[in-house]
This record gives structure tokens, sequence and C-alpha cells, in this order.
């Protein structure tokens, strides 16, 4: 039996595969190079294609993009890097403080062996306290 005549004589599931009972899947009784044939021929006549399907429209291009990640979070590194710079001033003073020599250590590191400075600082902490 021809591909047209299988067409209209089981119209539009002709096209697609069934699933038998048992579980079982049969082919399309017209393959789709076929119908592709028909398809052209009777567009070609000027006839419509009544057994065309609409096709689904993705929805994926619909969701926004989440975009890059260093685009996300780029406020809140400018905002990190302002509250930085805020503080850089400060920061750098302290630095500059804490390098400065304190008197004696100079002479304590030339003159004093480590096991010395050691107990000499023990020594300074338990006086302080």
């Amino acid at each position: 039996m021809s591909a047209l005549a299988k067409l209209l004589r089981l119209g539009a599931s002709a096209l697609k595969p069934t699933k038998q009972a048992d579980g079982t899947w049969r082919m399309a009784e017209v393959s789709a190079r076929a119908a592709a044939r028909l398809r052209k021929q009777a567009l070609q006549a000027g006839t419509p294609w009544v057994y065309e399907e609409p096709t689904k429209r993705s929805r994926i291009f619909e969701r926004i993009c989440k975009g890059h990640k260093a685009d996300r979070a780029k406020p809140e590194r400018e905002a990190r890097v302002a509250a930085g710079l805020a503080k850089q001033a400060e920061l750098l003073a302290a630095r500059a403080k804490a390098r400065e020599p304190k008197p004696g250590d100079w002479l304590d590191r030339e003159m004093l062996t480590a096991t010395e400075r050691r107990l000499k600082a023990r020594a300074a902490g338990s006086t302080s306290s």
C-alpha cells in the first residue's frame, strides 16, 4: 500500500509511532521521508498540508540570563574596596608606628643572645602586669 493511501486511511496517526498494549513500540506507518515527499507534493499542488503539527516554542530563551559572576558581584566588591581605601591611611600610620625602632631594641639585638632577649622580654612582661 502506498504512503498516500496509508495517510488517507489512517490520518495523522500514520505519521507517529504507536505504543502497543504490551509496551512495545511500532514504527509510524508512513516514514518521515515519505511524509516529507507527500507534504512537498501537496504544497506544490497548492493544497494545504493538514497534518502539520504546530512547532513548540522553546522557553529556554525567555528566561533572564545570569550573566557573569564578576558582573553580579561588582557592586559588593566596589563597596569593599571603598571601605578599605577609607581605612588605608590609618592602617599605614599604624604600620609605620609599629615598624619604628623601640629604644634599646637595636642594642639588645646586637649585644644579647636569643635566650637572653627572651629572658629579658619575660621579665619586662611580668613587671608590667
